[in-house]
């Protein structure tokens, strides 16, 4: 495993280890951190896969093999649909932590 699948796997842990003090958090602003310090994780995650998935030529998705060799519009339409929902997550965890009312 190279360094961009360890990175991958940090974030995935990121995501659900500042997810899981959510269920114990009743104070709002306490929510929002945890809430957005999840978010940055998954949007990480998704972002991290994506460059994983060029650097090895293939994305694992629904249980399916996507390789840029046999299908290249099929493989970087996934691509560019992975990196667009981190993208969304990663903008969605700025307005959680920064912008959001209190």
């Amino acid at each position: 495993m190279g360094a961009s699948t360890y990175l991958t796997w940090a974030f995935a842990a990121l995501f659900v280890a500042c997810g899981l003090p959510l269920f114990f958090v009743e104070e709002v602003t306490w929510r929002n951190i945890w809430g957005g310090l999840s978010l940055i994780g998954l949007g990480g995650f998704a972002l991290s896969m994506a460059r994983d998935a060029i650097k090895s030529g293939e994305v694992r998705f629904n249980h399916t093999l996507i390789k840029r060799a046999d299908s290249p519009r099929l493989f970087w339409a996934t691509l560019a649909l992975i990196a667009a929902a981190g993208i969304g997550v990663l903008v969605a965890a700025v307005w959680a932590l920064f912008f959001k009312a209190r």
